[in-house]
């Protein structure tokens, strides 16, 4: 296991929203993410996600609790100079232009100016804005303020990178796009933690995920070990004789593609059973895998587990 770049230990936070009545955010999470690593956490909206990275920014207090950022309190100074942060919802000062914004926030660094005109440079390159880098930031679209909000994280050269759902509000082929850019970043030896309720298409960029419900992590662990294999079987054969089919029960789900059909069941019994079938009436068995839950599946099953708790 490599170093740790960020431990939280049982983190809290509530807010009051009236008289004598509180609402518990966080509910005394535990999370670690390892130098070097992308780490998503994934939940609903309302799970808490947000509110954990204003911490980590210091936007906002805990309760109780506390962070560790590369081995220090994450209220040191000299902690938060090594963060990099995007909000969920990007807000600049429009007047400035793309470049200028980036300039700007190197000032507030101290970076001085000729490296951090050099940073903006790279920067608008990464993330594919360097024809828009004299454009006031008024007339940006929402997927080009994704982009310049990462560009503006990146500034500083943070080694833990913090991005709260930066896939949100933009279309398919713009999602990939980000996605792209952040998986680029990973492989420069950046932490990056990542927050999303795109359940799937993030985890498959991430090393690590944690599922965030209510405030709590409710699981966590590498990618290869929540898409856990279960009783589920998946068959894949090829036969002539069509009618085959009729005589698997149909509430099995199953797709045909190439020639092939992919049989679903929930476990090893009806798996013998459709190969039995399917080599009884001249078919052929092609392969017989694990059924693997996706993240989809995984989530809903937290948010079923957690609800009747």
């Amino acid at each position: 296991m490599g170093d740790v770049a960020l431990r939280i230990e049982n983190l809290t936070k509530e807010y009051k929203i009236s008289k004598g009545e509180r609402v518990r955010a966080l509910d005394s999470l535990n999370l670690q993410v390892n130098a070097g690593t992308m780490f998503g956490l994934l939940g609903p909206q309302g799970a808490g996600k947000s509110t954990l990275l204003k911490i980590l920014v210091g936007l906002s207090k805990p309760t109780k609790g506390r962070t560790l950022i590369f081995g220090r309190e994450q209220r040191d100074w000299r902690t938060r100079a090594r963060i990099g942060f995007l909000t969920q919802e990007p807000c600049f000062c429009d007047f400035l232009t793309g470049e200028e914004l980036l300039l700007h926030t190197g000032r507030f660094f101290g970076i001085p100016p000729e490296e951090s005109s050099k940073r903006a440079e790279e920067l608008l390159s990464l993330v594919g804005l360097e024809e828009a880098k004299s454009r006031k930031i008024k007339d940006y679209s929402r997927e080009m303020l994704q982009r310049i909000g990462i560009a503006r994280a990146l500034i500083n050269d943070p080694e833990l990178l913090l991005l709260d759902e930066p896939e949100a509000g933009l279309d398919p082929r713009n999602q990939k796009e980000i996605r792209g850019i952040i998986t680029a970043l990973s492989g420069r030896g950046k932490t990056i933690l990542l927050t999303s309720s795109h359940l799937v298409e993030t985890g498959s960029i991430c090393d690590s995920v944690a599922i965030i419900y209510q405030g709590r992590v409710t699981r966590r662990g590498r990618l290869t070990e929540l898409l856990r294999k279960g009783e589920g079987k998946k068959v894949t054969f090829r036969i002539e004789k069509k009618g085959v089919l009729n005589t698997i029960n149909a509430s099995y789900r199953s797709e045909e593609a190439n020639g092939q059909i992919t049989v679903h069941v929930p476990h090893q019994k009806a798996c013998d059973e459709i190969i039995s079938t399917v080599l009884s009436r001249g078919g052929s068995i092609i392969r017989v895998e694990d059924e693997q839950l996706s993240l989809e599946e995984i989530y809903q099953e937290e948010i079923l587990r957690e609800t009747h708790v």
